[in-house]
This record gives structure tokens, C-alpha cells and sequence, in this order.
């Protein structure tokens, strides 16, 4: 008995049955890499004193956020089309949405009433941001990670990266979004506030 060759699906023929039918790229686009979105922990170390030398008290934070938003040549630049259709396709009209949930850290649902409602994903409410957003809350903890549990990386941010793709033979038009989470680049600055007391405090 000879051996006997069965071609593996989505195959050519027997003779060729390690051979795909279809060997481009899959997929019709993605980003070169993750959006990010820049923290920024604002430490106050607060002294106090009373004719005598500045007394450690406690350091509080605040916490900022900034997006690059789409007109940033940098995000344009990161969506790759598969090489097997860019030919006949052209991006048009992109856009990068920041948005929010009102647990993350430093925001409150109180801070974010100012911003417009985006949209319910697995029953959390997000909401527009746009480029930048400040906390409105200060943490009296000495680490600054601990004022509140980050329950992921994106700490409740995401991207929603959409655009039109234009058919240049056919002038159709397809309208594409995605839902990404970003990347945060994490900057801490610090700086020192004193307070001197004309009576003493107990």
C-alpha cells in the first residue's frame, strides 16, 4: 500500500496540499501601536509652622490627562491598511475619541458632568473627553497609586479610532471604528507648599 496524501483545508490539490490558497496578510486594518494618553500626578508636599522650621505635614495629589487628538499627524500615520487593498482604497475623515468612565482615578462622576455622554459599554457609562481632562480630587496618601484600586491598565479610558474608507474605483464609501485601549505614560511632578501660622495649632 503506497502512501496516500490528503490535502489540509483551504489547500490547492493534492500534489500542492501545503500550499495555501490564500498566503496575503488577513485582516482589512489596525494600529501600528496602542494610543497614549500622558498622566500627569501633581505631588504638593505641605509644610507648616510656627516660629520655628517648616513641619512636614502630608503630601496630596491631583491627577491631569492629555490625548493627542486626531488632527496629530502621529495618529494618522499609525492606521496600516492591509498592502492587499490599499491600492484601491483611501482613509478619509479619521478621527480619535478619548473617552472616560467615571471610575477612573482622580475623576469623579461630579467632574465629568461637564462632558458630553458617549456611550454604555458592559454597563459602564463612558463619556467624551476629547485632549485633556483634570481630576478633581487630591489624595492624602503618601503613594499615589493607592488612591484608588486600577482595575486595568487603561485605567477606565479607551480610544475609538474611526474613519471613512473610500473605494477609488467605485467611489463607495464604508465608515470603520474600533474601540482600543491606550497606553499611559505616567509623568510626576512635585512641588513644595508652606503655610506659617500666627498662632499655634493643636
Amino acid at each position: 500500500m503506497g502512501n496516500h496524501i490528503l490535502p489540509i483545508p483551504g489547500t490547492k490539490t493534492e500534489a500542492q496540499a501545503n500550499k495555501p490558497l490564500y498566503n496575503i496578510t488577513l485582516g482589512v486594518w489596525n494600529l501600528r501601536q496602542a494610543p497614549t494618553v500622558n498622566l500627569f500626578i501633581d505631588a504638593k508636599n505641605h509644610y507648616s509652622s510656627y516660629g520655628g522650621s517648616p513641619e512636614y505635614n502630608i503630601t496630596k495629589y491631583t491627577y491631569s490627562y492629555s490625548f493627542n487628538n486626531s488632527n496629530d499627524t502621529n495618529n494618522i500615520n499609525n492606521i496600516i491598511l492591509n498592502p492587499a487593498i490599499s491600492s484601491t482604497l483611501k482613509i478619509e475623515n479619521i478621527k480619535f475619541d478619548l473617552i472616560a468612565d467615571n471610575l477612573t482615578r482622580g475623576l469623579t462622576k461630579h467632574s465629568l458632568e461637564d462632558y458630553k455622554a458617549y456611550c454604555l459599554l458592559n454597563n459602564r457609562e463612558y463619556y467624551y473627553i476629547g485632549t485633556q481632562i483634570g481630576g478633581d480630587k487630591e489624595n492624602k496618601s503618601s503613594d499615589p497609586n493607592t488612591f484608588r484600586n486600577i482595575n486595568n491598565s487603561s485605567m477606565g479610558f479607551l480610544v475609538r479610532v474611526s474613519f471613512e474608507l473610500l473605494n477609488t474605483k467605485t467611489n463607495t464609501r464604508y465608515y470603520i471604528s474600533k474601540y482600543f485601549t491606550p497606553k499611559i505614560k505616567t509623568f510626576t511632578r512635585s512641588r513644595n507648599v508652606y503655610t506659617r501660622y500666627t498662632e499655634p495649632r493643636y
